[in-house]
């Protein structure tokens, strides 16, 4: 279901398409851009929140890229008519692939996932590769054909040169002969009606015979062609016509792999725009510190709300605001003065509803949320129709006459003052009907009212929530923020007067208003008054906590710091072990030793460092991603041992059994973590083999790693050990048993059983 037409313009959704199209850098992006509409289907708003999510994943090499490439519409409509493509179109697509190849550098590099969430697509960018290979063989760097695009027409220039050559040549013999250069302009040698001629000054054109093609515009020049030179012209143009035709063959034939191609151009086109939309909504966000939010919540919570072109407009002058409701609450009515920012907060929780469902980021805090509305119809206080004679309380129910079919459970409506226009108590009546028969409904709601009973109305009601905008208590300012679970005064006298009202009107209005509105109105001055303290209050506390959680990601980093210096340190330690054991400086008993006391050190910094990263076996499956905190390394979780609380962990290749303590979900900055290259699969029960697999290694890149293999089966304290080096030549074969021959903790080594890999494989006894 399209999102009614009318919500889009009153809430200014198409200023904010604006806002992220000056984002785009091709103008078929900038066309896209203004074209987007919120989503009616839940799975389209979530699928598209993933990819901005992603988005904001690659977002610096996202804008790194260069996306002013042409726009290709003009030249898919002319191809699908059938007509020959000229050379500035194929220039066009030239310059296009030429920023597409980036693209598919780009995309090539993305895992499967990024590719199916950002482009739907499993296999990597589309490419017209015949198309690609023909321009850049057939045109040159500004857009020409180029003479080898074909013999012929490499052939026929060949003759056009010689025939300039000539023509130039026989020119300067005239000249020179006939002694006429001060017959001539400057330049005299030109071409006019794709012929050589001489430019000649006119009052000598009767000097010499031949024909006058044309005149300057100041009739001084006459464009002439001598009688020597007509023949070599002659045949000049049935050159320049065949070089035409030749031409024409090449073009068509460019035009036959564009239309045999197209479809993939086409898909490429369609991508690139979309990177380029993908990179406006980054910057838009940057714009508006915007971020993605989750929709299809119970609930509505934006955090820190900004009205997005309020904020570009006016940067950090604009006051955030949050908009709550909780699970069982489907109304908020919010009260308080004039100019304290009730209709601006009504209209961003339009807007902000708007853009999540268009895929766009919101500018509220991470973390924000809202539910899925189909519809959201919205009420302005000042939605009169002079063309349709309709004043604003008329245009509002004519509003609600026609909307009250299509109110359910997934709508949000806007109520701006809805009921002002008419007798105040009549106002109010038909306002609190309305809001009760819309919550039968099932309705979402957002209210604005100045109206005694609606305030009433929604301190008692169970499934609404009052609110009120907070005024400073001094200065009768708005504060331009909302108090929760209560209500506000219209501050209509004090608000009269900041803009100028006279005092001698204010003096009369104040003795008109009953004493029991002023005693009413104390009381709500007094419980704005506590608002505004527990906001600031919590503001406090907000700033403390944040301060907290600084220090707190200060100590962590130290520590980490100091955990990272200590694996270091244990790793030359345990390097210098295995390098004296390898000399047999010491014992094997004696290096088991020290490596067991090393390893006790390591783990129980490592427990300590992790115990407030602590992963739950119930939250893990199979496929997951870790971090391996000793190696400080991510890893794909491929079993789970519950009764033992073990892992076994596959990092890029090295497939170990960890302890739970060991691990820690990854954070963001964990994600691009670099992964050891070494194809080794190590398992941690001495009983157990470990193999390593070197097949298709430079020799010099098998042996580094085979001792390194070797040492990390030492280190592990395995008996035996797997080494594949294939059949094939016998060359790592014998490389292998060469290093195992003079390594000094091999006790033994022989070929598998055939079932296992025979002379392929190679099985090592360690001491």
């Amino acid at each position: 279901m399209e999102m009614e037409r009318n919500t889009l313009e009153l809430l200014d959704f198409n200023l904010v398409l604006r806002l992220v199209s000056d984002f785009c850098v091709s103008e078929t992006g900038k066309k896209k851009a203004l074209s987007i509409i919120p989503s009616g289907n839940l799975e389209d708003v979530k699928r598209n929140h993933q990819a901005l999510i992603k988005a904001f994943d690659y977002k610096d090499e996202i804008i790194g890229l260069s996306l002013d490439f042409p726009s290709l519409d003009g030249i898919f409509s002319h191809v699908n008519s059938g007509k020959i493509l000229d050379e500035d179109g194929f220039w066009a697509i030239l310059i296009f692939l030429k920023k597409a190849s980036q693209i598919r550098d780009f995309i090539d590099k993305l895992d499967q996932e990024s590719r199916i969430i950002l482009f739907s697509t499993f296999e990597s960018l589309p490419w017209p590769g015949k198309l690609s290979q023909a321009i850049n063989r057939c045109l040159d760097q500004n857009g020409e054909i180029k003479d080898h695009a074909s013999p012929n027409l490499a052939s026929i220039r060949g003759e056009i040169r010689k025939i300039q050559r000539q023509c130039t040549k026989k020119i300067n013999e005239f000249i020179t002969e006939k002694n006429i250069s001060d017959m001539l302009q400057d330049e005299y040698l030109t071409i006019s009606s794709d012929r050589y001629v001489i430019a000649l000054k006119s009052n000598f054109k009767g000097r010499i015979k031949g024909i006058v093609h044309d005149y300057s515009q100041s009739g001084e020049t006459c464009y002439f062609e001598p009688l020597f030179l007509i023949e070599l012209n002659n045949k000049l143009q049935e050159l320049r016509k065949s070089e035409r035709e030749e031409i024409n063959r090449v073009l068509k034939y460019l035009t036959s792999l564009l239309t045999e191609e197209k479809n993939k151009l086409l898909s490429l086109h369609d991508i690139m725009v979309d990177v380029d939309i993908f990179r406006a909504k980054v910057l838009f966000a940057e714009k508006i510190r915007g971020n993605p939010i989750h929709v299809g919540d119970r609930r509505v919570f934006l955090k820190d709300a900004r009205h997005p072109i309020l904020f570009v407009e006016h940067g950090y002058k604009i006051e955030p605001v949050d908009i709550i409701l909780e699970e069982d609450q489907r109304a908020l009515i919010l009260t308080g003065g004039n100019s304290g920012g009730k209709t601006v907060s009504l209209k961003t929780l339009g807007l902000c509803s708007l853009m999540a469902y268009s895929g766009l980021p919101v500018p509220c805090a991470e973390g924000s949320t809202l539910p899925f509305w189909k519809d959201i119809f919205v009420f302005l206080g000042d939605e009169q129709s002079l063309q349709e004679n309709l004043s604003t309380f008329t245009a509002q129910i004519k509003k609600i006459r026609d909307i009250w079919p299509k109110v359910g459970e997934s709508t949000l409506v806007l109520l701006d003052e809805f009921g002002a226009g008419t007798d105040p108590s009549q106002g109010a009546a038909l306002a609190q009907a309305v809001l009760d028969c819309l919550l039968d409904k099932g309705a979402w709601i957002f209210s604005v009212t100045h109206f005694p009973s609606l305030k009433v109305y929604a301190l008692n009601h169970p499934n609404v929530r009052a609110a009120t905008v907070l005024f400073d208590p001094k200065t009768k300012k708005p504060l331009y923020k909302i108090a929760y679970d209560q209500i506000g005064t219209s501050q209509a006298l004090d608000v009269a007067k900041e803009f100028g009202m006279p005092e001698e009107i204010l003096m009369r209005a104040r003795e008109y208003l009953l004493i029991d509105d002023e005693k009413t109105n104390t009381v709500i001055e007094k419980l704005n008054d506590l608002a505004v303290k527990r906001e600031e209050e919590l503001k406090n506390l907000r700033q403390k906590s944040l301060a907290l959680e600084n220090e707190k990601k200060k100590l962590r980093e130290k520590y980490e710091k100091n955990i990272s210096k200590l694996v270091d340190e244990i790793s030359r330690a345990i390097k210098e072990i295995v390098t004296s054991y390898r000399e047999q400086k010491i014992q094997r008993k004696m290096a088991l030793k020290k490596l067991k006391e090393y390893k006790k050190t390591l783990q129980k910094e490592i427990s300590l460092s992790s115990s407030s990263e602590k992963v739950d076996l119930k939250d893990i499956k199979i496929g997951s991603e870790l971090k391996y905190i000793p190696w400080s390394k991510k890893g794909k979780v491929e079993q789970i041992n519950k009764r033992e609380s073990k892992i076994k962990l596959n990092i890029s290749g090295v497939s170990i059994w960890v302890n739970c303590d060991e691990v820690a979900l990854l954070k963001s900055q964990d994600k691009k973590m670099a992964e050891p290259k070494v194809n080794v699969t190590l398992d941690i029960d001495k009983s157990s083999f470990a193999v390593l697999d070197i097949r298709g290694k430079r020799v010099d890149e098998a042996e580094t790693m085979i001792i390194q293999f070797l040492d990390r089966a030492i280190y592990r304290g395995l008996k035996n050990v797997e080494i594949i080096h294939g059949r094939g030549e016998g060359i790592l074969r014998a490389k292998v048993r060469e290093i195992l021959r003079d390594f000094p903790n091999v006790e033994s080594f022989c070929f598998a059983p055939e079932d296992r890999g025979g002379d392929g494989v190679t099985i090592v006894t360690l001491r």
